[in-house]
């Protein structure tokens, strides 16, 4: 309810900014239906991951998707340097005798200059990847719901044209109430990126960070009178993320005096994207941290690595490659089986879980991060589950995606994923448990109605990790655009 207050008077304010624009305003309009269908009653891993959390883990199921954005707007010469945005996507899903509407984007934005001030849902992915084809990115891959945030960012490299330019964010938001164990927890992130080389050029080498953490809220574990730590000493010492050492009596139990406010996590990422000839490449690292270990580099064996190409030829092809992705995901250190006060003895990160915070990493049952730090929920029938959000959080992923044409009016995506599944330090699998995971999307336009598109995609899973299943998806989806122009003053 905070949250929807805040909401509401952030509307009101950006309403009377966009009283005084007067350019053409582009609105983007959407509506969908669709159909999913399982031979197991468990929706394919590459069907339902990464996609916001709006596809449900069951099958059969119906769906209806409705929504609008407007994005800034121009004038003939320029960007206005104050503007408003604004978007609502709308999801409503009929699994099997229940269903759901939920709401995966719902949010207002003003542009103030170089900056944005935003509020509510979006989707959004941080980190260095691929954001077409990747994995997911390790701490926010787009796998769950939005959590809805108010955020303060630099949304685009600046200056868009220098040599050294900035990107980045910081923002505050909330978690669901309706967690098993820990409710009315907040969300801290930021991220910082910097981009050496110009746009234009032929070379461009990128480096940042990503830093999330859940605090606050109230649990019955490592808490005082079931509250965990919320006020201001608190959210300094989430934000700068220093240790609680010389505080910890402020904070009025022994977990949070011998450890940090919260459970951070977060990865460092570098890469480098560059032009030869007709192909462009994107090459990246995630290196991950959620403790001290990656300070030791002790963990460091432990990160995504990706390569992208792009294909710039544009001449005309029976079959065209536009894109190709390679990835490999590796989080099987975690700084080693054992935690200490030796440095060389911090490891045991167990990765997404934390003993707080025993929902995990997660918004509404969803991994936040890549989804192959698999939730018990979506554990196949005979896998072991221990305690905490995840019981395996030791992988390997070898993964490959893939995009193109056939002629001019068929386009299609697909994926393969090949993964290692080890469990956790704290309840290894008794054997490794492999896991293929495959995706094929074919859609195209139909020519007898302007901006409607169809689609059919199959997924299918095999392996000893998630059950196996065969599914399919059939989608229809109308898109069109209006745009409006507020009537001019008499000194335009």
């Amino acid at each position: 309810m905070r949250f929807i207050g805040f909401l509401l008077i952030f509307s009101v304010v950006v309403s009377c900014l966009q009283a005084q624009q007067r350019p053409f305003r582009v609105t983007d309009y959407h509506a969908e239906i669709g159909s999913y269908y399982s031979t197991s009653g468990q929706t394919p891993f590459w069907l339902r991951a990464n996609q916001f959390g709006t596809v449900p883990l069951d099958a059969p199921l119906g769906a209806v998707r409705v929504g609008f954005s407007s994005d800034y707007r121009k004038s003939a010469a320029k960007q206005k340097p104050i503007d408003i945005g604004y978007g609502l996507d709308v999801v409503a899903n009929a699994p099997g005798r229940s269903g759901q509407v939920l709401l995966p984007e719902a949010y207002v934005k003003v542009r103030l200059g170089p900056l944005e001030v935003a509020a509510g849902r979006r989707r959004e992915l941080f980190g260095l990847v691929d954001t077409l084809l990747s994995s997911g990115a390790f701490t926010w891959s787009g796998n769950a719901l939005p959590v809805p945030k108010i955020q303060v960012s630099l949304p685009d490299y600046w200056p868009a044209q220098g040599v050294i330019s900035f990107k980045g964010n910081f923002a505050h938001g909330w978690f669901e109430n309706s967690r098993p164990y820990v409710r009315n927890a907040f969300l801290h992130q930021k991220s910082l990126y910097v981009r050496l080389g110009r746009p234009d050029g032929n070379l461009r080498l990128y480096g940042g960070f990503v830093h999330q953490v859940m605090w606050g809220g109230e649990s019955p574990f490592y808490s005082t009178d079931g509250k965990l730590p919320s006020n201001l000493l608190a959210y300094y010492k989430v934000v700068t993320g220093r240790s609680v050492a010389g505080d910890s009596a402020k904070f009025g139990n022994t977990f949070d005096g011998g450890n940090r406010v919260g459970n951070h996590l977060g990865s460092i990422d570098l890469g480098a994207d560059f032009t030869v000839g007709n192909s462009s490449f994107l090459a990246y690292r995630q290196s991950v941290f959620e403790d001290g270990s990656l300070f030791y580099l002790i963990n460091i064996s432990d990160g995504l690595n990706g390569l992208r190409w792009k294909n710039l030829n544009t001449t005309p092809a029976a079959v065209r490659l536009q894109r190709v992705t390679v990835e490999y995901l590796k989080t099987m250190s975690q700084g080693g089986n054992s935690f200490g006060d030796d440095p060389r003895q911090r490891g045991r990160d167990n990765y997404f879980n934390h003993p707080q915070y025993l929902d995990g990493w997660s918004y509404f049952g969803r991994t936040l991060g890549t989804p192959f730090v698999t939730p018990n929920a979506e554990l196949g029938n005979l896998v072991g589950r221990t305690g905490g959000f995840t019981s395996n959080n030791r992988v390997r992923v070898a993964h490959l995606g893939l995009a193109g044409t056939l002629g001019a009016a068929v386009r299609f995506e697909g994926k393969v994923s090949y993964s290692w599944n080890y469990g956790t330090y704290d309840g290894p699998f008794n054997a490794v448990r492999t896991q293929l995971s495959t995706f094929l999307r074919c859609a195209a336009d139909v020519k007898a109605f302007d901006g409607i598109e169809v689609s059919g995609a199959v997924g299918y899973d095999q392996g000893s990790l998630l059950n196996n299943s065969l599914g399919f998806n059939l989608r229809l989806r109308k898109t069109w655009r209006e745009s409006v122009r507020r009537i001019a003053s008499a000194k335009e």
